[in-house]
């Protein structure tokens, strides 16, 4: 799925849409949540302190990780509730591409494996 949001494209990729897809049985205002998401991602799309920052490790690939982000499905607003999203910054094509969300109670880190593939992919 594309969508443009502040002169920017915001792409799903597939895993993403897996990962939405799992997660939405649990957590019924995810759709909801990641709109509001996309909003402040499209105004700071290179990651804000203390919200989100840039992952290091991936030469040539631009990848921010957001780690501060609620939900009205939560029923606790703990340091371990909140989920994880994922996503390459191409700056020079406009876009950002979505691509893993989880939560921190079901995984403390993201798929490194995966980030490595997508950065091959792009470049």
């Amino acid at each position: 799925m594309v969508r443009k949001m502040a002169g920017l494209e915001i792409i799903r990729t597939i895993q993403f849409e897996r990962n939405v897809k799992g997660l939405s049985k649990r957590y019924r205002s995810l759709e909801d949540d990641i709109k509001i998401l996309m909003s402040v991602i499209a105004e700071y799309p290179e990651g804000k302190l203390p919200i989100s920052f840039r992952l290091r490790g991936y030469p040539g690939c631009y990848f921010v990780k957001v780690k501060k982000i609620r939900s009205d499905s939560f029923p606790s607003k703990g340091i371990n509730s909140g989920f994880r999203l994922i996503y390459g910054w191409m700056e020079t094509h406009g876009q950002i591409q979505l691509i893993e969300l989880y939560h921190k109670k079901d995984k403390e880190l993201e798929n490194a494996n995966l980030l490595k593939k997508f950065c091959n992919e792009i470049r």
